[in-house]
Order: structure tokens, then sequence, then C-alpha cells
């Protein structure tokens, strides 16, 4: 998608004080109003770091859950 003149990715997320601090603080993002959305500037490095963080998470929520469920 496009914002302003340069190609950028967006992230939509419900909201979270620390998912809005790190977008702010690590990947330097700006609050769009007009696409209620989280811009940041497009790059494959900028891709891949997403993917990789989406990865990681995904990877912790998994652990968490199936540590979770073999306690109870």
């Amino acid at each position: 998608m496009w914002h302003g003149d340069k190609p950028r990715l967006f992230l939509r997320f419900s909201y979270n004080d620390k998912a809005i601090m790190f977008v702010k603080n690590k990947l330097n993002a700006l609050w769009s109003n007009t696409h209620k959305a989280w811009p940041i500037e497009y790059t494959p490095e900028a891709e891949n770091r997403l993917i990789m963080l989406f990865n990681i998470n995904r990877l912790i929520q998994e652990i968490l859950g199936h540590s979770r469920s073999t306690t109870t």
C-alpha cells in the first residue's frame, strides 16, 4: 500500500500498550489516522523482520499455551 509517495507496510492490531510502544520505538512508526494503522517504510529487510517477529511471537504463544495446558 502507498502512503504519501512511498510504499508502506501497514500494521493493524487491537489496542495494546506494549505493541504500540514496540512499533513506535523499534519500527519508528507513526499512527496514520487516515488508514487507522501503523505504516512503516517497505523494504525487503522490514518485511523479513516482521515475518521473523510474527514467527517468534507465534512460537512463544504456542510454548506458553502448551505449558499452561500441561500444568492444569
